[in-house]
């Protein structure tokens, strides 16, 4: 877990530069929630062999295997 804590932690958080060929993060999504000032966000990262989805807010995160189902459940769930 902390391998990938400081693996996310060079990228993850803010993205100050676009996604492209050599980023780690294959797919990114935000979204401000104004009645609670949260930030939360959805990452597909490439980590060596195998891709996961990072889902979180600034004060909680949570990993998964990738998979076109549970990225488009992640993204529903922001969405709701």
């Amino acid at each position: 877990d902390s391998k990938l804590d400081e693996y996310e932690n060079t990228f993850v958080h803010i993205l100050e530069k676009p996604l492209d060929s050599d980023s780690p993060v294959l797919f990114s999504f935000e979204k401000n929630i104004f009645n609670s000032f949260k930030h939360k966000y959805i990452r597909v990262i490439k980590y060596h062999f195998f891709n996961y989805i990072l889902f979180g807010d600034e004060f909680t995160k949570e990993r998964c295997l990738y998979s076109h189902e549970k990225l488009k459940r992640k993204i529903l769930k922001l969405l709701d």
